[in-house]
């Protein structure tokens, strides 16, 4: 079996599919929150839940985790 890292074939394997899947997802969540004013952003659908704010910032983070550990490199 091919190393990942001795191929550009092998690596777009799991990279494709990767990012295929944060666009699907990038696409979605701006789907949900397109339209809504400030102050929706930052209300709590119910009391303890996080507000959208929090949602996305918590998506992009883990976007990026995923990002650079398919890329092979800190965000910095």
């Amino acid at each position: 079996m091919a190393d990942a890292n001795s191929t550009g074939a092998s690596t777009n394997v799991v990279l494709a599919p990767g990012i295929g899947a944060l666009d699907r997802g990038r696409w979605m969540t701006h789907k949900l929150i397109d339209g809504l004013s400030e102050d929706e952003m930052y209300a709590q659908p119910c009391a303890g839940a996080n507000h959208a704010v929090w949602v996305v910032g918590h998506i992009a983070v883990t976007d990026d985790y995923f990002l650079s550990a398919l890329g092979g490199q800190d965000s910095g």
